[in-house]
């Protein structure tokens, strides 16, 4: 079976290795723990996000939406627009391949902040397509901050000597 159609908005958890596709449009919460999970309605819904390190998310060229986005894997081909929280794992950043990020009105929330040391960026996603909105930080003494290096993009948090700042 490749693909499930659900009338109404349910939880998925893939947990196996391979493709799994879903037809579905508005999800209540979608967990990749293995393997990838591939987005086919035009415009989707999902409450939250979460993907484990390893695993993907296909967008499959689609704009899908979500509430809260987390973990440590890998979205590829589409937009995503966060509208609620965006969780990292401290030097573990989030991989859009393919994808314009939106950060639009969303928080960013790091994992294990009590690890951050130093002065220097910390990543929390990386993209090869733009990443716009506005984000906030979490975490006291950090800001959200967003840069290019050649043909990548970074959500990064930076030192703000204790002042919370906004991005675009």
């Amino acid at each position: 079976m490749n693909g499930i159609t659900f009338a109404s908005n349910i939880m998925l958890a893939k947990t196996g290795g391979g493709k799994l596709t879903t037809v579905g449009s508005a999800w209540s919460s979608i967990t990749v723990s293995n393997g990838t999970l591939a987005v086919s309605a035009q415009s989707s819904t999902i409450g939250s996000v979460y993907l484990a390190k390893g695993a993907v998310l296909d967008l499959g060229g689609k704009t899908v939406t979500c509430g809260t986005f987390s973990g440590a894997g890998k979205v590829m081909n589409g937009t995503l627009t966060v509208t609620g929280t965006l969780s990292a794992v401290v030097r573990n950043p989030l991989t859009f391949t393919g994808v314009a990020l939106d950060v639009s009105g969303a928080g960013v929330a790091i994992t294990n902040p009590e690890s951050i040391t130093g002065r220097d960026p910390i990543g929390v996603a990386t993209s090869d397509q733009p990443i716009t909105g506005l984000a906030r930080a979490t975490v006291f003494g950090w800001k959200v901050q967003v840069t290019q290096d050649g043909d990548v993009y970074k959500l990064e948090l930076v030192p703000s000597n204790g002042f919370h700042l906004f991005v675009r």
